[in-house]
């Protein structure tokens, strides 16, 4: 991201002339996108439910305990359930804190599942969510979650990070939340699928970029 490659000029105190090349993310566009899925019948998640579900490891790092105490407001207020969609070592503490908030009948844990099996999951829910902390290991680093979340049309709530709202400016359906209130906000309004071209993205694209720019700098 343009974040990293600032603080790489800054650190490494590069030459003025001294060129840097960005390159996105990638994803597979073939493998993520918009599909059927029986995932709400397995999980028993009714269709009035709105899901809003979390891809991915579930470390301490993450700080998802914080974002579970959110989520108790939000259930107060709108229809929702919440699916965990990985483990890591932060899964026992977020389950044993569900059961302390008395919201099991609200969040779904479903441990390890197959990657090729995630766009089911993806495309069965409403929203998909990126809570990641304001730290820098992560605060420049595209989440490869929410490009994933977007192939398969489902709109992004995300916590406020730079690479978050970088992302943001540059596509359709990504949604910042600083708090339960904006959560709630942002599921009243913008319940409803993204469609968009996400091929700047798409790892035959990058692979030619790189080719490009390889043919142009050596």
């Amino acid at each position: 991201s343009k974040g990293l490659a600032d603080y790489y000029k800054l650190k490494i105190k590069t030459k003025p002339n001294q060129r840097i090349y960005i390159s996105p993310t990638g994803i597979d566009t073939n493998k993520f996108k918009k599909i059927s899925s029986n995932i709400r019948k397995i999980y028993k998640i009714e269709d009035k439910d709105i899901l809003i579900s979390s891809i991915g490891g579930i470390a301490k790092i993450r700080q998802l305990d914080k974002l579970i105490h959110m989520f108790k407001a939000v259930t107060k207020e709108t229809k929702c359930k919440l699916m965990f969609v990985g483990e890591g070592d932060a899964l026992n503490n977020l389950k044993d804190l569900t059961k302390k908030l008395n919201l099991q009948k609200d969040i779904i844990f479903t441990g390890k599942i197959a990657h090729k099996e995630i766009p089911k999951f993806i495309s069965a829910s409403n929203f998909g969510l990126s809570h990641i902390p304001d730290l820098f290991v992560y605060r420049n680093s595209i989440p490869i979650k929410v490009l994933e979340y977007l192939a398969c049309e489902t709109p992004v709530i995300a916590s406020n990070l730079s690479a978050h709202n970088y992302l943001k400016n540059k596509l359709k359906g990504i949604y910042i939340y600083k708090n339960s209130q904006d959560i709630i906000d942002i599921i009243k309004k913008h319940n409803h699928k993204i469609s968009q071209t996400l091929s700047e993205f798409s790892w035959k694209t990058i692979t030619k970029n790189y080719e490009r720019v390889w043919e142009k700098w050596t």
